[in-house]
């Protein structure tokens, strides 16, 4: 099982006055047993705002968190 959830865009030159959260809910409300794992996983990529939309930057032209282990 698995669920992605993204969180708004944040704009770096903008102070941040509330908290940030990202929720992610398991889909079909599983049963947690002692023998079940959970991998919560945050990744940070970066847009470029032209006009009103968003473009990802190309890959090497910016951070991003590819894979945590």
């Amino acid at each position: 099982m698995n669920n992605v959830a993204y969180s708004g865009y944040l704009a770096l030159d903008t102070p941040i006055a509330t908290v940030t959260s990202i929720i992610s809910t398991i889909p079909g409300t599983p049963t947690m047993t002692a023998d079940v794992s959970i991998v919560n996983v945050i990744g940070i990529e970066f847009y470029q705002q032209v006009g009103a939309d968003f473009y990802l930057f190309a890959a090497g032209n910016a951070m991003k968190v590819g894979k945590v282990f």
